[in-house]
């Protein structure tokens, strides 16, 4: 089914208020930084992990990724990609 693109529909994914891409970045993140430093400084690699992944969320929920591709690789356009106004969904 396809549908334009409204406000609900195009809204992030949350968790406890936060982005679930966030979340997830900052717990990889948090692992990283386990096993390079040690468990004490592990937070200190979910922090940064979140907010990259906080913005990766932003980004591709927008539709900023979606328009970085269509400008950069027009040729992506062309091979059956969706057009930026419709969003499938099941």
């Amino acid at each position: 089914m396809q549908t334009r693109i409204w406000r609900p529909l195009r809204g992030e994914v949350k968790i406890y208020g936060m982005a679930l891409l966030g979340v997830i970045s900052g717990g990889i993140g948090c692992f990283i930084a386990m096993l390079i430093f040690g468990i004490m400084w592990s937070v200190g690699g979910a922090i940064p992990g979140y907010f990259i992944g906080d913005f990766l969320s932003k980004s591709l929920h927008d539709g900023k990724a979606q328009r970085f591709l269509y400008w950069y690789f027009p040729s992506f356009s062309n091979q059956g990609a969706p057009k930026p106004y419709l969003k499938s969904f099941f």
